[in-house]
């Protein structure tokens, strides 16, 4: 879907942070813009503890930042890019119970014109991170935002995470 950017006149962002200007956006009273922090994953560790279900999607992945994210004894799903899962330097603990995507396209393909050269590659660029509790009155807590499931992401980069909730059945529905 195409986007039409307007050029805005006076915009100033002296110290970087962009937490001030999001919060003066009138998107809703059911979103909360969250800096990506260690107190922030220590918080999405303990919805994933108590989550009957996870879904991650992260195009780079962390073992440590995964293994927070997705605890054993619950249903979960990893997605990301192929080469990313296969570098995982250690898979969370009952790998039996994680579930693995990757999406076609994922790979890095060689470009079959001189043309095709000159586009972009079409990877996995999203990042999500929903908990859902698995009962009928609870709603998912879902994160959007730029932060991927790494040690960079949460301890070091300036990112920004989107939270809402969703229906109860949110993550079936985005599978």
């Amino acid at each position: 879907r195409a986007a039409d950017w307007l050029e805005q006149q006076g915009f100033d962002l002296p110290s970087g942070d962009l937490l001030p200007l999001l919060r003066r956006a009138d998107l809703g009273k059911n979103l909360d813009f969250l800096p990506v922090s260690r107190e922030l994953l220590q918080q999405m560790h303990q919805e994933a503890a108590a989550a009957g279900e996870i879904l991650l999607i992260s195009p780079f992945l962390k073992a440590s930042i995964v293994n927070t994210l997705l605890p054993p004894g619950r249903e979960r799903h990893l997605v990301s890019r192929a080469d990313a899962l296969a570098s995982l330097e250690a898979l969370p603990a009952e790998p039996e119970t994680l579930n693995f995507y990757t999406l076609e396209g994922s790979q890095p393909q060689q470009a079959s014109s001189q043309a095709e050269a000159f586009q972009p590659e079409r990877a996995l660029h999203a990042k999500l991170y929903a908990f859902e509790q698995g009962t009928n009155d609870d709603a998912a807590v879902v994160y959007l935002g730029s932060a991927n499931a790494t040690v960079s992401a949460f301890m070091q980069n300036i990112e920004i995470l989107v939270r809402f909730r969703q229906p109860p059945g949110f993550i079936q529905q985005a599978r």
